[in-house]
Parts: C-alpha cells; structure tokens; sequence
C-alpha cells in the first residue's frame, strides 16, 4: 500500500481545510464589523428619529394653538367695535367728525391678522415636512434592522462553515499522523 500518496492526500486536504479556515474568520471579521456599523447607524436613526418626532409634537402643539389664536382674535375685534361703539356714542360732536376706533386699528389688525395666518401656515409646512421626515427615517431604520438580520444570518452560516473546516481540518492532521506512522514503520 502507498502511504504517502495517503499522506499527501491528507495534507493537501489539512492546507486546504486551513485556507478556508482563514478565509472563513476573514469574512467572520469582515461581517461583525458591518454589523457593528449597521447597529451604530441604527442607534443614529433611532436618536434623530426621537428628535424629530419630538419637534414633531412641539409644532403640533403650535398649529392647534391656531383655533384658539383666531378665537382670540376674534374676541379682540369684537371688544374693538364694542369699545368703538361705546366711543362714538360718548364722544359726539356737531363741529368735529369724530374718528372711529375701529378704523384707527383696522389696518393694524389686518396685519396683524396676516402675520399669523403666514406663522401658521409655515408653521403647517414645517409639519408636514417634519412628518415626512420622520416616515423617511424609520423607512431607513427598517431597511437597516433588516440588514442587520441578514447579516446575522451570515455570521452564524459562516461560523458553521468555519466549524465544518475545524472538523476537516482535525480529521485531515489525524490521517496525516496516522500515514506518517504508517510510513515511518514501513521504512
């Protein structure tokens, strides 16, 4: 019987099971490290997601306050022609036109007026598009714990390859000594 061809057989069979060994650890090495980044932009989504939405809620708060601004303006512009009503009668005078309140702050409470409906129609966009944002963000943090999933998955798929070519490995180094006896006492 040729216990060397055997032998050789052996060790070209242990070489092998040692270069996969090594590239399975490489690509081992290579996976964790993606892993570890994919969970360290995990952790970035979630705190900006956290930011937003809570900005989210703060600009929410300001656009219901809108009712109850306009209400408010409301009232004013009632007390103002109550008040002009109530001038105009106490201040009549044949020789002088009187001027009424109402038009003295007119003007003022038109602009008035308008600087809020533009605050809060600002105010709107920047909800909405803080809305928007928030969906993007956790469309990317869905996409990236599904990543992460799949990575996983070939870590553990390249760890049991790595203990499939250990094994090999093993079984390769016992036939190698077992034919380098084998040689040894046939010589």
């Amino acid at each position: 019987m040729d216990y060397e061809y055997y032998y050789n057989n052996a060790r070209s069979r242990y070489y092998n099971a040692c270069a996969e060994i090594n590239g399975c650890e490489g690509r081992a090495g290579d996976l964790r490290a993606h892993r570890q980044q994919l969970m360290d932009s995990m952790n970035r989504l979630k705190s900006e997601i956290t930011r937003n939405q809570e900005a989210l809620e703060g600009v929410a708060q300001a656009v219901k306050a809108e009712d109850a601004l306009a209400a408010k303006g409301r009232v004013i512009a009632n007390r103002t022609s109550s008040a002009a009503a109530g001038f105009t009668a106490m201040a009549v005078s044949t020789s002088v036109r009187s001027r009424s309140i109402e038009d003295a702050y007119r003007a003022e409470m038109a602009a008035t007026r308008r600087a809020l409906e533009s605050a809060m129609g600002r105010m709107r966009a920047q909800k909405a598009a803080l809305a928007q944002k928030v969906a993007d963000l956790e469309g990317q943090l869905h996409r990236a714990e599904s990543d992460l999933h799949d990575v996983e998955a070939q870590i553990r798929s390249t760890e049991s390859d790595l203990q499939y070519w250990c094994q090999q490995r093993t079984g390769a180094s016992y036939d190698m000594e077992y034919y380098r006896r084998k040689i040894n006492e046939a010589a």
